[in-house]
């Protein structure tokens, strides 16, 4: 089984050209592990991490200098690369998407389906389960089995939690849709339900919201945060941008 945290950067805010959905796909037995980037980093001591505040020196982390900040993102990422995290993510270009026949889409629903249809697509390609149906059951019996997805290794999806409520039924219907009840839709290999956490519980959250962060940077071409996104890209295992572009 596998585990995936989901966050965004600027979903919502027009003001950034790009909408961005990030996924971090673990096994579920390295769940305890997600910590321990965290734990020996120096900022161990906070309840949580947002990426844009320890970058920019904001928020909580407004009296940290640049040394331990920086330091702190790049040890960070360097051990959870090492670990073995896979990243994916979805994004949409404002800019770009304006000018199609598309413009009236939500560019943080594109990116959410794009970034849920690579965890589903990478966790198909890295099936792990054996296999349960048997070749000498009947043919009902296998194609029944086969219908219910028996065979398939399981992924547990968690987003960020959001206040806007608007949003937030608009990723559960999305969710809904690509992933109906009876398992016949594209995300065959997810849990049929979604689950929003609060990033200060889980580090796995927080972990996505850095990798969204770093690759929104580094589509709009703001190369401060390039050297983090260079780490993050060795890991990288899906990415759908829309419209498509240079990217």
């Amino acid at each position: 089984m596998y585990l995936a945290y989901i966050d965004d950067s600027a979903g919502t805010d027009t003001r950034s050209r790009f909408a961005v959905f990030a996924g971090v796909i673990i096994p579920d037995t390295d769940f305890f592990w997600m910590r321990a980037p965290m734990a020996i980093s120096p900022i161990s001591s906070y309840e949580e991490f947002h990426a844009r505040d320890l970058f920019k020196g904001t928020g909580d982390f407004a009296d940290l200098s640049e040394e331990v900040r920086l330091g702190s993102i790049d040890g960070i990422l360097n051990l959870a690369t090492q670990f073995g995290i896979k990243v994916v993510y979805g994004a949409v270009d404002r800019v770009a998407v304006a000018k199609t026949l598309f413009a009236t889409v939500q560019p943080a629903d594109v990116a959410f389906r794009a970034c849920l249809t690579g965890i589903n697509d990478w966790v198909a390609k890295n099936q792990k389960t054996e296999g349960v149906i048997k070749t000498e059951d009947d043919r009902q019996t296998r194609e029944l089995l086969e219908s219910l997805g028996v065979d398939n290794d399981l992924c547990v999806v968690f987003v960020d939690d959001t206040g806007d409520i608007k949003l937030k039924e608009r990723l559960k219907e999305t969710y809904r849709y690509l992933r109906p009840h009876n398992n016949q839709g594209q995300l065959r290999h997810l849990h049929d339900a979604i689950y929003f956490g609060d990033s200060k519980d889980s580090v796995g959250i927080q972990m996505a919201d850095m990798a969204a962060y770093f690759i929104g940077l580094h589509l709009s071409n703001q190369n401060e945060g390039e050297a983090f996104y260079r780490k993050l890209e060795s890991v990288i295992v899906y990415s759908e941008i829309f419209p498509e572009t240079d990217k």
